[in-house]
């Protein structure tokens, strides 16, 4: 079973917010920003004193974001007995008695997602619920949103499929019978996508427009992407990515204001087996207050005998040299039967 890092495992959150936007592409990956303020509080708290997850399955995750010892958080997260994820919390220091940004997912026979609720606070009080609905090929057919659980729905979006692929996305952000949004989609023979048009409004007008280049044959994918997010021929962000032929991400490659310059870069290796060994990559961004951030950065994971993940050690570079004394251990600590 492969184990992907905690902020890769699934998690969509509500679209009542925006309309739908074509072209958005995170790999979901953190590592963090080099945070120069290095005082440290020892947060930590005897996780003895504080219930530990009523799950048959889960794993403790620990970070310590400087290795010294100290940890700044520990998310738990719980899985059925396929193994697939039901359930995520997040707790400051070592298990602290309040968690926070709590996930919890009802999945079918097949793993689908077809419940998802958000607690930001770990208060019982839910930001959001979603609830999706699936074909027998697993392809997500409708989901809706209820903002603040109480049991309206606040969004519905709904997908349609010709032949297997994608065809169009309608988005009813009121639930009135109003589409609010409508998004196409065209493939070229090889059932590659080749764009993305985005009508808001329903008007018939194409207001963003995201395609898809492929540099090398099929079943080989290397795509450049354009996202041109008011369609007036100009692209705001282009992206590179590649994929081996068991389709796992080899390559992403941002430049989030088409000037030529990559932003954010990620390169994958595999293990034998499949499982994720490396992530290396470069980040040239401004993340407020910190200013532009420029640096190198490696994941190195590791993994028991059971193939589950044990660890993820983050460490970040400038001019070949660690930076700013930022590194990051992450422990998974597994409790199954």
């Amino acid at each position: 079973m492969r184990v992907l890092p905690l902020v890769v495992l699934l998690g969509c959150g509500p679209t009542t917010a925006t309309v739908l936007e074509v072209g958005d592409d995170d790999t979901g990956i953190d590592i963090g920003t080099a945070d120069t303020d290095t005082e440290t509080t020892d947060t930590d708290t005897d996780p003895t004193t504080v219930p530990l997850p009523d799950f048959d399955c889960y794993a403790m995750v620990t970070s310590d974001e400087y290795t010294d010892g100290l940890v700044e958080m520990t998310q738990v997260v719980a899985f059925d007995a396929n193994m697939f994820p039901i359930h995520y919390e997040t707790h400051t220091g070592n298990f602290g008695p309040w968690p926070f940004d709590v996930t919890d997912y009802v999945r079918d026979a097949d793993g689908n997602p077809t419940e998802e609720s958000f607690d930001s606070l770990g208060d019982g009080n839910l930001d959001y619920r979603l609830v999706r609905t699936f074909d027998v090929d697993g392809n997500v057919l409708e989901q809706t949103t209820d903002m603040g659980g109480d049991g309206s729905i606040d969004d519905r979006v709904i997908y349609t499929y010709v032949g297997g692929l994608l065809d169009e996305i309608t988005q009813d952000v009121a639930d009135d019978g109003t589409v609010d949004a409508r998004v196409y989609y065209t493939y070229d023979a090889d059932d590659r996508m080749l764009a993305a048009e985005t009508d808001v409004g329903d008007d018939g007008s194409i207001d963003s427009l995201t395609t898809y280049t492929y540099l090398l044959p099929a079943p080989s994918i290397d795509v450049a992407i354009e996202v041109d997010t008011d369609n007036d021929g100009y692209p705001e962000e282009l992206y590179d990515v590649t994929y081996g032929l068991d389709e796992e991400m080899l390559s992403y490659v941002l430049d989030d204001d088409a000037d030529g310059e990559p932003n954010i870069s990620y390169f994958w290796t595999y293990l034998p087996n499949g499982d994720p060994d490396t992530i290396s990559g470069a980040v040239s961004q401004d993340y407020p207050p910190y200013g532009l951030q420029e640096y190198d950065f490696l994941i190195t994971y590791s993994y028991d005998d059971q193939d589950r993940q044990t660890s993820a050690y983050t460490e970040a570079f400038f001019d070949g040299a660690d930076y700013a004394g930022y590194w990051r251990d992450e422990a998974w600590d597994w409790t199954c039967p």
